[in-house]
Order: C-alpha cells, then sequence, then structure tokens
C-alpha cells in the first residue's frame, strides 16, 4: 500500500507527499533506517529519508555477521516513470539473533564433538586391521597381481581381484570418459553460441583437433587418404575418421548428429524468422502505395550503420528486426492520415505520434521481440527531447533506437511520398550535421558522415532492385493516382522523420 502511494505521488510531482510516504515506509520495518527514491536520473535522488545518522556505519561486506554494519537494496518501484528505491538495512537485530544462536550452536558442537570422539575410540581398535589392509590394497593395486602370480591365498584373496580388475576397469575407460565429457560440454557450449552453421562446424572440426581424436565433420563422402567416410542419419552430414574403438566412435557420432541437426534447426528457425518478420515488414509498408519497401530500406541502413559501429552480431540482428518492424504500430493509424497530401492538422499529428506506443503494445506479449521493443518504442525520441512519446534526452535513449532514428530520417528524407519531392542525399547528410548533438547522436551522424557516398551507393542500389521488380497493378495505380495533380487535395508540406 505504501508503495502505490510512494509511487503516485512520485509521478505526480508531489514531493512533501512523497517524504510523507517515506517516513511511513521507514516505520513500516523495524530494520530498515533509510531510504533514497530515485526517478529519471538515476544518479542523484529526488527524496531520501534517514532514522538516523548512519553513515559513520561502515557498509556490509560478504559477511554481515562480522560487525554492525548498513547493507543495501534496490527495487524497481515501476518502470514508467522509471522509479528505483534505494534501501538501506541495519544490521544489528541481526547480529543479536545472530550471537545468541552462534552461542547455543557451538554448545551443540562440542557435545557432538565429545560424543563422535567417543564413539570412534570405543570402534577403533575393532576395525582398524580391516581398515589397514583395504587402504593398502586401494592405494597400491599394480602389488595385487605379483599376490596373484603366486596364488598366495589369504582371507582377503577374493576382495584384492576384484579391487584389481576394477582398477584395470577404470585405468581402460578413463582416458575414454574423460574426453566424451569434455568433448560433450563443449559442443553444447558452441551449439548455444554459434550464429552460422558454417562456424560451428569449423568448431567441432577444431575441437576434435584439439583433443586428438581423428574425426572430421563433412558435408561430402569425400575423405582424406586413410580416412573412412561414414554418413550421419539425422543431420545428413558426413563424417571422416580413423581407427576408433567401435564404442567410442559410435557414441562420437550420436553427439555429433544430434548437435549438427541442433544447429541446423537453429539456423533455419532463425532463417525463418527473419523472412517471417520481413514478410510482415512489407505487409505494414503495403498499407500505402509510398511507403512500399520503407522498412526494408531502414533496416539495410541500420545495418550499414550498425556495422561501421562495429555492434556484435546478436546486436546486428537484433537492429535489423526491429528496424523492420519499427513503424508497426502505424496499423493502428488510418490509411487517411498516413497519405493525406496536405498538412497534418493537430489532432492528427496527435494521431501519428502514437504509433511508436501502440507497436511496442503490440509486440510486447511476444517474448521472442523481449529486446527490440526500446527500438519499436524509442526510434521518434530525439536528443534534446523534442522527440515522442517519452521525450527522452540523448543519453537516455537505447543505442539501437537511435540508430534506426537516423536510418528512418535518411530514408524518408530521399523518398518520394504524396506530399514532398525526394530531398538530395547531400541536403539530408546537411540536415543530419546540422542537428547533431541536437536530434541525433553525434557518433551516428559522424559515421553516415565519413561513410556518405557509400552508404548513398547502397540506397540508389536498393531502390533500383527494387523498381526492376514487378509491381502489384495495384500498387502502381495507387502511385499514378497519387501522383495525379487532378486527384490531390490541398498543398503538400514537409513532414519530419519518417512520418
Amino acid at each position: 500500500m505504501v508503495s502505490r502511494l510512494l509511487y503516485r505521488d512520485i509521478k505526480n510531482f508531489n514531493y512533501s507527499g512523497t517524504l510523507s510516504d517515506l517516513e511511513a515506509f521507514l516505520n513500516s520495518d523495524s530494520r530498515l533506517v533509510g531510504v533514497e527514491v530515485y526517478t529519471f536520473m538515476q544518479t542523484y535522488p529526488v527524496a531520501k529519508l534517514f532514522k538516523s545518522d548512519v553513515r559513520h556505519l561502515p557498509r556490509c561486506s560478504k559477511d554481515l555477521f562480522k560487525e554492525p554494519c548498513i547493507y543495501v537494496e534496490e527495487a524497481t518501484l515501476a518502470k514508467d516513470p522509471p522509479t528505483r528505491l534505494v534501501l538501506y538495512f541495519s544490521n544489528r537485530a541481526l547480529l543479536s539473533t545472530y550471537r545468541v544462536f552462534q552461542a547455543v550452536l557451538l554448545m551443540f558442537d562440542i557435545y557432538l564433538f565429545i560424543a563422535t570422539v567417543l564413539f570412534l575410540w570405543a570402534s577403533y581398535s575393532g576395525i582398524k586391521k580391516r581398515i589397514e589392509s583395504i587402504v593398502q590394497l586401494l592405494s597400491n593395486p599394480l602389488e595385487l597381481q605379483k599376490k596373484f602370480d603366486k596364488k598366495k591365498k589369504d582371507e582377503f584373496l577374493e576382495i584384492e581381484k576384484k579391487i584389481y580388475k576394477l582398477y584395470k576397469a577404470i585405468r581402460k575407460e578413463f582416458n575414454f570418459n574423460f574426453k566424451l565429457l569434455t568433448l560433450s560440454s563443449e559442443l553444447l557450449y558452441y551449439l548455444v553460441k554459434a550464429e552460422a552453421l558454417e562456424d560451428f562446424i569449423s568448431t567441432v572440426n577444431s575441437l576434435f583437433k584439439m583433443r586428438n581424436i581423428a574425426v572430421k565433420v563433412a558435408k561430402t563422402p569425400q575423405c582424406p587418404k586413410g580416412f573412412t567416410s561414414r554418413r550421419l542419419s539425422h543431420s545428413g552430414f558426413y563424417v571422416c575418421h580413423r581407427k576408433i574403438p567401435s564404442r567410442f566412435l559410435e557414441t562420437i557420432l550420436n553427439i555429433i548428429d544430434t548437435v549438427l541437426l541442433a544447429a541446423k534447426e537453429k539456423e533455419k528457425n532463425r532463417r525463418v524468422l527473419l523472412q517471417t518478420i520481413e514478410a510482415f515488414a512489407k505487409a505494414i509498408d503495403a498499407m500505402s502505395p509510398w511507403t512500399r519497401g520503407h522498412s526494408s530500406r531502414v533496416a539495410a541502413v541500420a545495418e550499414f550503420i550498425g556495422r561501421k559501429l562495429e555492434l556484435s552480431e546478436k546486436e546486428l540482428e537484433n537492429l535489423k528486426i526491429g528496424a523492420l518492424l519499427h513503424d508497426i504500430g502505424k496499423l493502428g493509424v488510418p490509411v487517411s492520415i498516413l497519405d493525406k497530401n496536405g498538412k497534418l492538422t493537430d489532432e492528427e499529428y496527435e494521431i501519428i505520434k502514437k504509433h511508436p506506443e501502440i507497436g511496442y503494445r503490440i509486440l510486447e506479449p511476444i517474448e521472442t521481440f523481449k529486446e527490440i521493443l526500446p527500438i519499436v518504442l524509442y526510434h521518434h525520441e530525439r536528443c534534446n527531447g523534442s522527440g515522442y512519446p517519452k521525450g527522452l534526452k540523448c543519453e537516455e535513449i537505447p543505442k539501437l533506437a537511435k540508430i534506426v532514428a537516423v536510418a528512418d530520417v535518411i530514408e524518408a528524407m530521399t523518398a518520394k511520398r504524396p506530399y514532398k519531392e525526394p530531398h538530395p542525399f547531400e541536403e539530408v547528410l546537411k540536415h543530419l550535421k546540422e542537428n547533431s548533438g541536437k536530434l541525433y547522436d553525434p557518433k551516428i551522424v559522424k559515421v553516415v558522415e565519413e561513410n556518405a557516398q557509400e552508404l548513398k551507393e547502397l540506397l540508389e542500389r536498393i531502390r533500383e532492385d527494387e523498381e526492376s521488380q514487378p509491381a502489384e497493378r495495384g500498387d502502381r495505380q495507387d502511385r499514378q493516382r497519387a501522383s495525379d495533380p487532378t486527384q490531390q487535395k490541398g498543398q503538400t508540406c514537409p513532414r519530419s522523420g519518417g512520418d
């Protein structure tokens, strides 16, 4: 209840109420001695309250029971606005309870130790001879063979034989088991980490070579001289191998077949996902004949910038998917507004501005898209806080969202729309440079500036490829009608960004 009141007061900027809520919060737990509240600015608290001056006490280390100290916990109260609590707890009550418990436990340990010693001492003399004999056998099993050769019989002869037999089996299988265990662990690790099937196969062959296992995965049955070819039944790959113990070989081949099949399915599923996303992006762009191919071009530009920024392959994949789906929220915007020839009214522009939040709500339930949600939600935020929907500043905007924002502007300004003609790439570059640090991240603008010619050629090549592909009949007619001045109403005017 207190946390809900606290969140309500913070959200409504009622900081006097916040202090009252903090006081109630402090009194709700005897261990709690202080609390700080952080909102958008994660560095400085908007409110803080302490029961007493506890700053002289040290911060608790891993050992909470060593001396009086303060330990700190953090809790997220809400995500919108981002609200974080930092709670300061005293360990004094815990320390007092622990010392009482420690004293009781010490007495129990003493009595238990005395009882154990007495029991062991009473049992020791009876088992001493047998223990010494068994320890001797286990510590030097190679000596047992001499006893067998001499056919020396004693009361432990059968035990000695079994120990020696077990020892030989362990020595024979140890190397196999160790290699198999290590190899299986490494294959699973690299299966999870692998981004491409070719890289995974190369890694598998490297592992075999490092482990001195004469096995090599291949796509064809051709093997080097001295190797035997075997086709794997499930994955469809071939394995070249030299003479290996049959049981070891069959186990290894089964493991290889399983991980290669998993790698193929992993790559297939990722490819199917990307194809589905690309098809979905085309469906979104098809809402208007003017935005055909917009999302795929934004994705291409964003991926180009991401590679120049040396993003990881995982980040590049998230960037591409986020760029393809960045305008999914426009499914909730009337086509009459998207295709309007003239200037948008204030009411129409407010509807347009809702598409990032609509897109966020569409994708939020899908676990696969969790990492791309910030791109969809924040791709219209600007460094000076003039963007939407949250009005974030540059350092608050996620990196991938800032890349898509620049890619979106580049594609939109160089594209033809019913309300404008395409801008030359030089004008787009000038716009980005003039607004570097104001609207757009300076690092991203610098990458665009340094690679302007290559980026320009990329866009031209993409558009030429699109033009060379046969367009849908309805799409051509829509474009012709939109281009016919006799069928246009109102005056055209430029719009900003991807809108």
